[in-house]
């Protein structure tokens, strides 16, 4: 404050210290992973936040990752981990239709979230899968896993903007994610191309201003 202590008391003048609080998302350096469904809401909400490198047992260590593992975000005084939980955590705090409008339409948000993560689970378990399975890993994701949760994502997007209605919700993010994710792990860029339904929405959710300048700007060769 630009004014002494003595001359506010003179003048009845009141100081006030304002500190902004920017949220951290803590992840593996020049990772996607989990982390990025995260920055994603992030920055189509317009929320700051800050990327802090570490690792787990940096997090296990800070006390702050209830499970010691990445990703974690930190709120002010608050912490969270665990991915639809941060996801859902950061859409309340987006407000709007992000969480999901009603109980349905948070129902629904939900599903759609949870199934991505299924799907991630799969890419990643393909990503750093052992070398004596690799090969048999790698050819069940693209003969079976894909083509059954990108025919039931086809279906679910089918004749809708969202997944939960008219407006994006963090279940959007988490699909839309998880789709991205797929064209890294698969290096296949004409993944959805036997989808349609899934491949227009995909593209609508790209061309938000906020999401296409992101992902614009990131580093197009991550780790993971």
């Amino acid at each position: 404050c630009k004014h002494s202590a003595a001359r506010a008391r003179q003048t009845g003048l009141h100081c006030a210290i304002i500190i902004i609080i920017i949220m951290q998302v803590f992840y593996f350096a020049n990772a996607r992973g989990r982390a990025e469904q995260l920055r994603l809401l992030l920055q189509d909400a317009g929320i700051a936040y800050t990327d802090v490198d570490s690792t787990p047992p940096e997090a296990a260590k800070s006390g702050k990752s209830a499970f010691g593992q990445l990703p974690y975000i930190v709120d002010g005084e608050f912490a969270v981990t665990q991915g639809i939980a941060m996801l859902a955590y950061l859409a309340d705090k987006a407000g709007g239709a992000y969480p999901g409008v009603g109980a349905q339409g948070r129902a629904l948000a939900l599903q759609a979230a949870l199934g991505a993560e299924d799907l991630r689970t799969k890419l990643i378990e393909s990503l750093f899968a052992p070398a004596d399975r690799k090969e048999s890993i790698n050819a069940d994701l693209m003969t079976k896993v894909l083509p059954r949760y990108l025919t039931s994502l086809n279906k679910l997007v089918e004749g809708k903007m969202f997944v939960a209605g008219d407006d994006l919700s963090f279940g959007d993010i988490g699909i839309f994610d998880t789709l991205d994710y797929a064209v890294v792990v698969t290096k296949k860029t004409d993944l959805l191309l036997a989808y349609p339904a899934l491949k227009i929405y995909y593209e609508r959710i790209a061309a938000r201003p906020n999401i296409a300048k992101y992902l614009a700007a990131r580093n197009p060769s991550p780790r993971f």
